[in-house]
């Protein structure tokens, strides 16, 4: 991972005031110790992507309002506890970028920071979802690589899953398999993500048309989650990491 001293010359001037604003409020996050009984899930995703609707499509709940029409009905960060199999996850629900409330990017931002880091004082992060509906946007693929570059490190990558939602045909491999050569083919920054996402890459369709596709998506999700590796941590090795100086309330 590139220093800051190399990095912040490469910002925008948005971009480097938000991460000096956040370098400044952020401290260094050890790995702690002790035994944390429950895994953390982070919703990641522009506003009418379906995030809030994958929420409850994972713990089997109305407690997150979804979105209609393309305004976010999601302000602030939401975390829920839902239990799997007697395994104990922890899913949050992050504001979504590309708002059309009238939240800055940069306000977004510090959000995903800000919710990445708690995660990571109750355990570490087991599974980001960066959750997509359609065509990706450019801003999209912009959030997606700060993730991996300014925000963290690339170690996050192992970390992510791109979950399609709204996916009418996600029983069929045939058609999935064609939609990631498509995007792959696309090129660019787009095209290099999916080639490097190593089949992290999960179809549902969670947009209630039936019971049967919502269960069949439930199944889908909860597959991957039981693959969660250990948690992602913060670490104080990180360049990035070691000029935080506290978390964000």
């Amino acid at each position: 991972m590139q220093n800051w001293d190399t990095i912040k010359y490469r910002l925008t001037p948005k971009y480097y005031r938000l991460l000096s604003q956040v370098r400044a409020k952020l401290r260094v996050v050890e790995e702690e110790k002790g035994n944390f009984d429950t895994r953390n899930i982070l919703l990641i995703g522009r506003t009418g992507s379906g995030k809030s609707t994958l929420a409850n499509v994972l713990t089997s709940s109305d407690d997150f309002i979804e979105s209609a029409g393309g305004v976010s009905q999601t302000h602030k960060t939401q975390c829920e506890p839902f239990t799997i199999g007697g395994m104990k996850y922890r899913v949050i629900d992050t504001i979504g970028f590309e708002e059309t409330y009238g939240a800055s990017e940069s306000v977004i931002i510090g959000h995903i920071i800000a919710a990445s880091c708690r995660a990571c004082r109750q355990g570490g992060l087991n599974q980001i979802m960066f959750v997509n509906q359609g065509k990706f946007t450019p801003g999209e693929v912009k959030i997606y690589k700060l993730l991996i570059s300014v925000i963290f490190d690339s170690g996050l990558v192992d970390y992510i899953t791109i979950v399609r939602t709204n996916f009418s045909d996600f029983t069929d491999s045939n058609t999935c398999e064609k939609d990631v050569r498509r995007m792959i083919d696309s090129g660019g920054d787009l095209g290099n993500i999916i080639k490097n996402s190593h089949g992290r890459i999960i179809y549902v369709d969670n947009n209630h048309r039936s019971e049967e596709a919502i269960e069949e998506s439930r199944k889908r999700l909860f597959k991957r989650l039981e693959e969660c590796r250990a948690p992602y941590q913060l670490s104080s090795s990180s360049e990035f990491c070691r000029e935080m100086s506290k978390v964000i309330a």
